[in-house]
């Protein structure tokens, strides 16, 4: 709701979301019990935010949010 209301660029999100989801899942393996698992669906879903942020950093008509 902030970077809606700042206006941020899609790219920008989700380079942010990524980010987060890099730090939560090295928390679930460093800083919580170790959920393995867990952790390793966090990195696989960060490599996929990044690549949507630079499909859409490329192409802004692509994105679909």
């Amino acid at each position: 709701m902030i970077a809606r209301g700042v206006k941020l660029s899609s790219w920008i999100k989700l380079s942010v979301q990524a980010v987060a989801m890099i730090g939560f899942g090295v928390a679930y393996v460093t800083a919580i019990t170790a959920h393995w698992l867990t952790s390793i669906v966090l990195f696989a879903l960060a490599a996929t935010l990044f690549y949507q942020a630079r499909r859409t950093k490329i192409d802004p008509t692509k994105a679909m949010y």
